[in-house]
C-alpha cells in the first residue's frame, strides 16, 4: 500500500506572504486543520516549505494576542517540515508521523514538488476498512466451517 493509494489530495496552501487573516480564512473556508505554506516554481508547481496548523494560529497570534493581519504565513509556519514521497509505502508515513509527533504529513514527487497531504485520519479510515475486512474473513471462515463440518 502505497500514501499515494489512501492520501493525496488537493490540499489547500498559501504563499509565505499571506497574512494570518487569510491562513485562517483559508483554513476555515476549507474546512482544514493546516495550510502548506508554499512558494510556485519558475514551472508553476508549488515546493512546500512549511506548514501552519490551526493550533500554531491560536498559539502564536490569538494567545500572544497580536492582530491576524500584522503576521504572515512564514512568521509562524513550522520550517522543520517533514514530508513523504508519493512512492512511499503507509509504513514511511506512519513512521514520520509516529516519530515527530504529527497527524499530517505533505506527500511530494520525486522532485520535492507538493503533490497532496496524508493525515492520521486517512490512516486510521484505511486501516479500520482494512481490518474490518480481515474480521469479516474469520467470521466466514466459521459460518463455513459450521456448514461443511455438519
Amino acid at each position: 500500500m502505497f500514501v499515494s493509494d489512501i492520501g493525496v489530495k488537493p490540499v489547500v496552501t498559501v504563499d509565505k506572504s499571506a497574512t494570518l487573516d487569510e491562513v485562517a480564512t483559508k483554513m476555515r473556508t476549507s474546512h482544514v486543520g493546516c495550510v502548506v505554506v508554499t512558494e510556485v516554481t519558475n514551472n508553476k508547481k508549488e515546493k512546500p516549505l512549511g506548514i501552519i496548523t490551526d493550533r500554531d494560529l491560536v498559539v502564536s497570534a490569538v494567545g500572544l494576542k497580536v492582530e491576524p493581519e500584522r503576521l504572515c504565513a512564514q512568521d509562524i509556519m513550522a520550517t522543520d517540515l517533514y514530508t513523504v514521497n508519493q512512492d512511499s509505502g503507509l509504513a514511511a508515513a506512519i513512521r514520520v508521523m509516529a516519530s515527530h509527533a504529527i497527524r499530517r504529513v505533505p506527500v511530494v514527487d520525486k522532485s520535492g514538488l507538493l503533490v497532496g497531504i496524508v493525515t492520521s485520519d486517512d490512516v486510521l479510515a484505511y486501516l479500520t476498512t482494512a481490518l474490518g475486512a480481515l474480521s469479516r474473513v474469520s467470521s466466514s471462515q466459521r459460518s463455513f466451517e459450521g456448514e461443511v463440518r455438519n
